[in-house]
């Protein structure tokens, strides 16, 4: 039974108490603290003189919140901004909140991640002094809802405990300082999954309908979910504020008139200050109870109350008026008894048992699973560090010279218990006393001097630690044929039978430590594979749900889908690009991928989180998709917080920084070799990526796919091309608009199709073998692309690759998208590029004087007749000076004609502008065919261009008829090695 009212606590006068429910009282002290003085003071707050800003301090002493209860890793989640900062981190903002100053409030997630929003670290504002009329509270325009989690949230005393549900952040602080493990929405109504929230307003949009009220059925956040499951919380209280408590007539009556500030509920003649409170907390604990399987109970803050001087019959008397009161002025106003005792009643039974009071769940730690592993030092300009895995943190941790200096950092970073057994001595404790015959008394303490020895020596005798040997987010080949699998709720190994089990996070091989750092994303690891039908379901949603022009893209678009199980560990990350008019479905589209993907993934839609810097910083480790919105032509369409929209520059630029998606590997020397492929030279822009290594040579894995939306191919070059499955949707039909929207259980159905994917990684590549060479293009990239996204849907679906289904799936993929009369099958970049090369006007200066415009192609066909590419180096005539002064020259070879392009010519670019590419050197350098000129120890295939300088560049093959039997060929000496997918295939895997 649930009880919704309080403990009468106080005589308010002419007011009387009572409580609603005659529940059974239960003892919350189980989890919750126990005290005689109202808020505890945490250990970690003791000592603690501030945040270092004197106004914020002043500020949280008025809100009545320890300073010491604010941080995070040594550094404060709240910040006092100024005006102009509020408004550059909301971005649209409400006239009446203008010129106001406001803290700032970080989002932290249950593991002390930071909680991301589109791509970038949420917060919310509480406005400073806000004047009537202007809103309290300031969230970035556009944001989801999210839960948040106090920095001093009492992870023990929550385990398998309590957990109570407040509204705002204060008051979750409040909560978390006195021992209750509490957490906080934004607001009374702020609990939904906002994805499915705002499918139901487009869809009441759409009908013209009003948006509907939330219900039992209104799918939870996600964040919430997580935390009560993560918690392993038998029961949840929703705790509101005062203004929802139903009271009687009695409660709310001065001189036998009720109160004004009250109206009365007409459901069940009880009386509240505010309906709306009431309402939003049935609901949120009706949705509660349906949606996890723990004990819900429903309460209100008791209200407060403020005396006044009353008129009654012309005589006045000083009464008490029920005031509205929040949870954190509850606690610091309340003795400790009472809030305890009241809860206990409000929750109706759900807590056995008693806490220690000090406040802390009586928790002995295992000293086997505390302790650290030694990872290596690594210099720094303040000093050496010394980075150790963290057994009982379960993350990797520098400590400095000022850490190894304190005690706390030792305590903080293994667990006191192990610290007192492994780097402690022998301590006397206790005098004993010869009279009543007791022995002196030692116990082993733990002793700075050994800690420091002990660490150091270790991680000394580790070696130099490289920032490469992290692995994050994803899916890992594990050199053995297996997978490591590194997420959220801890690191599993798939071997290569398919058993997943857990795995410990840091794998020592030899003298190679592997560290799986404790990632801040990753999605839990379902108990169950998804099977064929539910599989089949959410392909026929996509399938169902959109308008696709090439029927046969809805299946690519699904195998992509479930490609990005391998993002970090696949052969191939090719990207998905969606184009269509407006009202096609792209961003509802994104949306479900990005459910079902889950928070592998980060999303950008406007243009302060679309630059290619931003792209770089984020590069991390958790990073394995990413979902850019849709893309308009610069500075036409703006956002509703006045922010430009992602333009198709953005996202040009986000390609390239993103090519890692066919490049895996990244190497960039301080002076790049002359044989690095100029591909890589795009990626060398980036700084971000999974690690660096020391010295000289910095090694950069990118290890990303992405979906990009509505931007036109041409821009985009053919390498990038021949990696994107490109998908173009029509408008929706009326009867289209009735899809569903993606729900919790597609990202649910996620965990479990990364699962089935996981265990079948050994089957998929084989059927990805078998797929490639069965797929007719004249580029191995696109060959790969196709056929990794055909082998994760067979794969899911359970079907043979050599079977008449598959068979008839990849004809249909031939038909449409590599047919060379098929309209989606582009002409190559290259062959673009050459085409407006040769057709391109030349000008040559004639012997005697004068000058004549010829094009290209009869340039070559000329200057091969006269000589050029032939034993007399001044070969080639007037046509031949004007290539070579244009960075270009010729030769005839059994194969056929080629033009050499010296890389990084000046006179080349100008001559290539009269093209549509600036990059044609770069494109025509990945062209099928190109043949690269080295230099090496005895030997030297530079062309000379003039009388002394020779240059590198490339061979390419070109289409010009040379009339001329007698004209000398080049002999091209043993004939290169055609690419193969496979070997392409080969050289893309990861090296582990």
């Amino acid at each position: 039974m649930t009880a919704m009212g309080f403990v009468p606590h106080k005589d308010l006068g002419d007011h009387v108490i009572v409580d609603i429910d005659s529940a059974v009282k239960c003892d919350i002290s189980a989890t919750l603290a126990d005290s005689d003085a109202g808020i505890h003071e945490p250990e970690s707050c003791k000592g603690f003189e501030g945040t270092g800003d004197p106004d914020l301090d002043s500020w949280l002493t008025d809100a009545g919140i320890q300073a010491g209860s604010i941080m995070h890793n040594g550094s404060p989640t709240m910040r006092r901004r100024s005006a102009p900062q509020v408004e550059r981190l909301i971005g649209g903002m409400p006239e009446a909140a203008r010129g106001l100053v406001g803290v700032q409030i970080e989002y932290y997630g249950l593991a002390g991640e930071r909680i991301a929003d589109r791509g970038l670290p949420f917060s919310r504002v509480r406005l400073v002094n806000p004047p009537g009329g202007a809103p309290k509270y300031l969230a970035p325009a556009g944001s989801s809802n999210h839960l948040y989690v106090p920095p001093n949230f009492p992870h023990e005393a929550a385990v398998g405990g309590v957990l109570i549900i407040t509204e705002g952040e204060k008051k979750a602080i409040v909560a978390c300082a006195a021992g209750y493990p509490t957490v906080a929405l934004a607001g009374v109504h702020q609990w939904p999954e906002s994805v499915e929230r705002r499918g139901e307003k487009e869809d009441a949009e759409d009908a013209n309908e009003k948006t509907p009220h939330l219900k039992a059925e209104t799918p939870i956040m996600n964040e919430l979910l997580d935390v009560i499951e993560k918690t392993g919380a038998t029961a949840v209280h929703v705790l509101f504020d005062s203004d929802g408590a139903a009271l009687d007539k009695r409660s709310v009556t001065i001189n036998g008139v009720v109160d004004k500030k009250f109206v009365v509920r007409t459901s069940d003649k009880k009386y509240v200050m505010n309906q709306s409170v009431a309402h939003a907390g049935q609901v949120f604990a009706d949705a509660l109870r349906r949606q996890t399987k723990a004990k819900v109970s429903l309460g209100f803050v008791p209200h407060g109350s403020q005396p006044f001087d009353n008129d009654h019959a012309g005589k006045i008397r000083k009464v008490d008026r029920l005031t509205k009161r929040g949870l954190d002025d509850w606690i610091r106003q309340s003795p400790a008894e009472t809030v305890r005792s009241t809860l206990d009643l409000q929750m109706s039974g759900a807590v056995k048992g008693r806490a220690p009071a000090d406040g802390k769940a009586n928790v002995d730690f295992d000293v086997s699973k505390q302790g650290f592993v030694p990872l290596g030092f690594s210099p720094t300009p303040e000093g050496t560090a010394y980075i150790v895995w963290s057994n009982g943190q379960c993350a990797v941790k520098p400590l400095t010279d000022a850490s190894l200096s304190r005690k706390v950092a030792f305590f903080g970073a293994f667990g006191e218990k192990y610290c007192d057994a492994e780097m402690g001595k022998e301590t006397l404790v206790e005098h004993g006393d010869s009279e009543k015959g007791t022995e002196d008394k030692y116990e082993m303490r733990f002793d700075l001097e050994i800690g420091q020895r002990m660490i150091t020596r270790a991680c000394v005798a580790a070696g130099l630690f490289s920032e490469n040997n992290k692995f994050g987010a994803g899916a890992w080949d594990d050199g053995a044929g297996g997978l490591e699998i590194n997420c959220i709720t801890g690191r599993f190994r798939v071997s290569p039978d398919g058993e997943i089990g857990p795995a410990e996070r840091v794998v020592t091989a030899g003298n190679r430590t592997i560290v799986f750092p404790k990632t801040t994303y990753g999605d839990l690891i379902e108990d169950r594979d998804a099977t064929v039908e539910e599989i089949s379901g959410f392909i026929e949603a996509i399938w169902g749900g959109w308008n696709f022009r090439n029927p046969v893209d809805g299946m690519l678009i699904a195998g992509w889908t479930m490609l990005q199980a391998y993002t970090a560990c696949g052969p191939v990350r090719p990207n998905l690009f969606v184009t269509g008019p407006t009202s096609a479905g792209k961003t509802a589209l994104t949306e479900m991928i990005r459910v079902f993907v889950g928070p592998w993934s980060w999303y950008v839609n406007d243009s302060s989180n679309a630059s290619v810097a931003f792209l770089r910083g984020q590069l991390g480790q958790d990073v394995v998709t990413v979902f850019m919105d849709e893309a308009e032509p610069a500075k036409v369409k703006s956002g509703g917080a006045g922010r430009l929209m992602v333009t198709k520059d953005h996202i040009e630029g986000a390609v390239r920084a993103l090519r890692s998606s066919y490049n895996s590997r990244i190497i960039t020397h301080t002076t790049p070799p002359l044989d690095d492929p100029d591909s890589r030279e795009e990626g060398r822009m980036s700084s971000g990526g999974k690690g660096s290594a020391s010295g000289a040579t910095r090694e950069e894995r990118l290890l990303t796919s992405v979906m990009l939306s509505a931007i036109s191919m041409p821009e985009t070059d053919q390498a990038d091309r021949d990696r994107m499955i490109a998908v173009e949707i029509d408008a929706l039909t009326d009867a289209q608009k009735k899809c569903d929207p993606p729900t919790a259980e597609t990202k649910r159905l996620g965990g479990r199709v990364f699962r089935k994917m996981w265990q079948k990684r050994a089957l998929f590549l084989t059927n990805f073998r078998v797929i490639t060479p069965k797929i007719i293009s004249k580029s191995p990239k696109t060959q790969q692309t196709l056929a990794a996204a055909i082998a994760a849907l067979i794969t899911a679906l359970n079907l043979d690759a050599e079977s008449g289904d598959v068979a008839a799936l990849i004809d249909q993929v031939n038909s449409t998208r590599c047919a060379e009369s098929s309209e989606n099958a582009p002409q190559a970049d290259d062959q673009a590029i050459l085409d407006a090369l040769l057709s391109s006007p030349i000008e040559i200066e004639i012997e005697g004087g004068g000058r004549k415009k010829v094009s290209l192609s009869d340039a070559i066909a000329e200057a091969i007749q006269r000589g050029m590419g032939g034993r007399d180096p001044r070969g080639g005539g007037e046509c031949g000076a004007a290539l070579k002064l244009r960075g270009m020259s010729a030769r005839r070879t059994d194969a056929g004609v080629q033009l050499f392009i010296a890389k990084g010519h000046a006179e080349f670019g100008k001559f290539s502008s009269q093209t549509s590419f600036a990059n044609a050197y770069a494109i025509l350098a990945r062209a099928q065919g190109a043949e690269r000129t080295v230099r090496e120890a005895g030997r030297d295939t530079r062309v000379k261009l003039g009388a002394r300088q020779a240059h590198t560049g490339i061979w390419i093959p070109v289409d010009v008829d040379v009339d001329a039997s007698d004209t000398p060929t080049v002999p091209t000496g043993p004939a290169a090695p055609q690419a193969t997918a496979e070997s392409l295939f080969d050289a893309e895997q990861l090296p582990y």
